[in-house]
């Protein structure tokens, strides 16, 4: 359905997230966004940016009181026209608001990213900071949020608008000496050289980045392996912060492998518990228990090695000995047979925090650093194709082709626009 009087219709959602909290803000946008004041039973739509108390009429729903905010557009965020309706959380009354608006002449309900895309429409945000809005709304751990927040803040974004400047600066000098290349001095033609390599050399740098974060946002696994009762399980447990696996002092009580996402030392890893290994399996379900284990270990980024403090030293398999072990003693509360090795007590915490460190620092890949913004996959594929243009632009200059150079130079800078969602020219 679309509105009279304008060409595309209003769209409203809730903004905050789920409608089940004490608030929840409904977001009207669109051409006709003040058209919700005919839900009022008094008053009119507030002064902009000032909010006011105004009693919504949901029909047979009843009254709902809601804080009213109007934000003309062009100043809204998304450009346009913006009420937003402050109302009482629940399901239930969240959805009475949304029926009745869903009954307004042109309002449609907003797809998923909708306020987003208006947003970008009318220039009131590039693509890269749209991206970094949805990456926001994903990051799972301190350390994505962190680079999502500043590629939504326009970091990367501004990073990438003063190498575009850069390279049209040199693109402009490089065609300006295209009718009098007798009178240019080999300096100016070095410097012309150097200032691709500074730009090369930003786009190297923002690869790499791109590559430690995706180092980063990989959950690796780290499996805990080693005999039976050696606590790998209780081990497991202290470590997820909850009674998730059985533990008994039964051997063999462990017949699968259990795992679950956990942060160890500031790192999304999925922390995986395997059936203890023996010679001699006490059933067919142990030694299949077994085998799945010696699969996990061989998919593993770390295997954290377990044996007891109050149990003689036991026989590493080849097939975990072929990985690099993190070797951990645990029942520390009971003694010490294996003082080189790191010791912990699951029963009473000893040394997790020690342990979670270890894991963190054999994974490698630190943290990308609270400046650093997110660089995506289709970031990286504009900046490989910004770099390859830069190196042709960079031969070009070297055979005297100042043209093919020039030209070159201009391509890596529309590639690098299109990050910004700007298109070919710019």
């Amino acid at each position: 359905m679309t509105e009279a009087g304008g060409g595309r219709p209003t769209i409203y959602a809730v903004a905050t997230g789920t409608p089940d909290g004490p608030v929840a803000v409904v977001r009207i946008s669109g051409p006709n966004a003040a058209a919700v004041a005919q839900l009022f039973r008094r008053g009119e739509i507030p002064e902009p940016r000032r909010l006011a108390l105004r009693v919504l009429d949901l029909g047979a729903a009843g009254a709902e009181e809601a804080l009213v905010v109007w934000m003309p557009g062009p100043g809204s965020f998304t450009g346009e026209d913006v009420v937003e309706l402050h109302v009482h959380g629940g399901a239930a009354n969240v959805a009475a608001v949304l029926d009745r608006l869903a009954r307004l002449e042109g309002f449609e309900p907003a797809e998923p990213g909708g306020f987003t895309r208006r947003a970008f429409e009318h220039g009131r945000i590039d693509l890269a900071r749209a991206e970094g809005i949805a990456a926001v709304i994903g990051a799972r751990t301190e350390a994505e949020l962190a680079a999502a927040r500043a590629l939504a803040a326009g970091v990367f974004g501004s990073r990438i608008d003063r190498l575009v400047a850069a390279l049209r600066e040199l693109a402009a000098a490089v065609e300006g000496s295209l009718d009098f290349p007798d009178d240019v001095p080999e300096a100016e033609v070095a410097a012309w050289s150097e200032a691709v390599g500074r730009v090369a050399e930003d786009i190297g740098t923002l690869l790499r980045s791109a590559k430690a974060q995706g180092a980063w946002a990989l959950r690796p696994r780290v499996v805990l392996a080693g005999p039976p009762n050696a606590g790998k399980s209780s081990l497991f447990n202290a470590l997820v912060g909850r009674r998730r696996v059985v533990v008994s002092d039964e051997p063999g009580t462990t017949r699968d492998a259990v795992e679950l996402p956990v942060r160890l030392g500031g790192r999304e890893v999925l922390l995986v518990d395997t059936a203890g290994i023996r010679g001699r399996p006490g059933s067919d379900v142990e030694a299949a228990g077994i085998a799945y284990g010696a699969e996990q270990v061989a998919a593993a980024a770390c295997v954290v090695w377990v044996e007891a403090a109050d149990a003689p030293a036991a026989q590493i398999p080849a097939s975990v000995g072929g990985k690099e072990l993190l070797r951990v003693e645990n029942k520390r509360d009971l003694g010490c047979r294996r003082p080189q090795w790191l010791g912990v007590s699951a029963r009473t915490g000893r040394g997790l925090g020690d342990l979670e460190r270890a894991v963190a620092e054999r994974l490698g890949a630190r943290e990308p650093g609270s400046g650093t913004a997110l660089v995506l996959p289709r970031h990286v594929a504009c900046l490989e194709e910004a770099g390859a243009r830069l190196a042709d632009g960079v031969r070009a200059l070297r055979d005297g082709l100042w043209e093919v150079c020039a030209w070159e130079v201009r391509r890596a800078a529309a590639a690098l626009e299109r990050i910004r969602g700007r298109g070919e020219g710019g």
